[in-house]
């Protein structure tokens, strides 16, 4: 694979990925603000605790989420400073910025700069058959941040002799195909049935299909202006593969007692990797150049800044892996009455990663069914890496079929809000 061609995917995969999102979540997991641990007996079950297969009575289901012409179901974009209400009052309004409102505008970014990360699944089938249960997932994870000092340099520019460091320029992307399969198993024994109306363990296991990632390495760079020109020189590498294969599996336990009341625990992606051994490679560059200030309105300035790379090379390197993070979902649910269940979930994530949070988010919702052909849903988490998400949604069928909608903000109301997921799903039930 040429140089180009190499460069050229790269891009694709994280300016793609970045307009997609989410990773195991679904309509009604959003809308339930993820305290969805002991909902679903379906396919949803493969990714929150398998063991909730061993409690379905529908003998054969089937979902999926993809409209024509729109490639995903659930679509997740975050970041840690900014809302719409930012936008709007500084770049919209037509606002004149004088130096305070510069400085007003700017402290909503934190020391460490602008976090944002999307993430996109898209289901192409699920299928349950009695207590088995089978999915098939595309998935598209991304992260990324730029340092503060870049996000001044538009609204205040750069002083002379100041120099602008880039060594806290971060960018991450993978996608990968995921074939989920599982099955939960009600066990029976007197000392049991003396407990639980009925008690489950449950099983999940993954075949992980790499698509691409890439993730930066090593970037440094400084950029000073001086009164007769710019000088700048930095290095940067990306590493990057194209195709690879892993797995993983996942465990749980689940139990009802008292006609009533739900729990659940489970372990999820144990031992998940992707090796990916083809098309593995590192593009390297190092940059050094001295710009003045008549070079900016020359016809060949492309040149110019082609002039100055030191060494531009694109290697084979050894294949390597990446890891999921592993994470534990516990929970349970209450039948309050026909017509209202409630429901509360934690998720903990084991290791920390580009796209995971060690500390643990706290989910409490409700689904109320006044209109048995539309469930309302509502919940809110706490904790995270957004520290606070509100989630609301519907289903819209009957015992045969349903549509799912569900919607969900981080960090605030509205406006207010710093992210959104949004996602809907079709299931048909015989």
């Amino acid at each position: 694979m040429n140089r180009k061609i190499f460069k050229v995917i790269l891009t694709l995969t994280i300016s793609v990925v970045l307009s997609n999102a989410q990773v195991f979540h679904t309509a009604r997991s959003i809308s339930l603000a993820g305290a969805y641990s002991t909902y679903d007996t379906g396919p949803d079950a493969l990714l929150w605790n398998p063991a909730n297969l061993g409690h379905s009575n529908i003998k054969i289901g089937f979902s999926f989420g993809i409209f024509p012409f729109v490639p995903f179901n659930s679509l997740r974009l975050f970041n840690n400073s900014i809302n719409a209400s930012w936008f709007n009052k500084y770049m919209a309004s037509g606002l004149y910025l004088d130096e305070n409102k510069k400085k007003e505008m700017l402290s909503f970014f934190s020391a460490e700069g602008l976090n944002f990360a999307g993430e996109m699944c898209g289901r192409i089938i699920g299928m349950r058959i009695g207590h088995f249960a089978f999915s098939t997932n595309l998935h598209f994870i991304s992260s990324g941040n730029i340092p503060k000092v870049l996000l001044d340099i538009p609204f205040r520019g750069i002083k002379l002799e100041q120099d602008i460091e880039l060594d806290d320029v971060d960018a991450f992307a993978q996608s990968y195909m995921s074939l989920d399969m599982g099955y939960g198993h009600l066990l029976e024994s007197d000392i049991i049935n003396s407990y639980f109306d009925s008690f489950s363990v449950g099983v999940t296991f993954r075949l992980l299909l790499g698509i691409e990632t890439a993730t930066t390495k090593d970037v440094n760079g400084t950029i000073s202006v001086f009164k007769d020109g710019i000088s700048m020189e930095g290095a940067a590498s990306i590493k990057g593969g194209i195709g690879g294969f892993g797995c993983g599996i996942g465990a749980g336990i689940s139990g009802k007692m008292k006609e009533r009341l739900s729990f659940g625990l489970s372990v999820n992606n144990l031992f998940s990797f992707i090796r990916w051994t083809k098309s593995t490679k590192e593009y390297e560059f190092e940059y050094r150049n001295f710009l003045k200030p008549e070079d900016f309105f020359d016809d060949e300035i492309d040149s110019l800044f082609e002039a100055g790379i030191i060494s531009d090379t694109l290697k084979d390197v050894s294949p390597f892996s990446t890891v999921l993070p592993v994470y534990i979902v516990a929970g349970f649910g209450y039948n309050y009455s026909k017509k209202l269940d409630i429901y509360a979930s934690m998720i903990q994530f084991v290791n920390e990663s580009w796209y995971s949070s060690l500390t643990p988010t706290f989910s409490v919702g409700a689904e109320v069914r006044y209109l048995p052909i539309l469930p309302i849903r509502f919940g809110i988490n706490f904790g995270g890496e957004s520290g606070f998400r509100w989630g609301g949604g519907f289903s819209i069928g009957g015992r045969t079929y349903s549509f799912d909608f569900g919607f969900s903000q981080d960090s605030g109301f509205f406006n207010k809000a710093r992210g959104f997921t949004i996602s809907f799903g079709h299931e048909f039930r015989f």
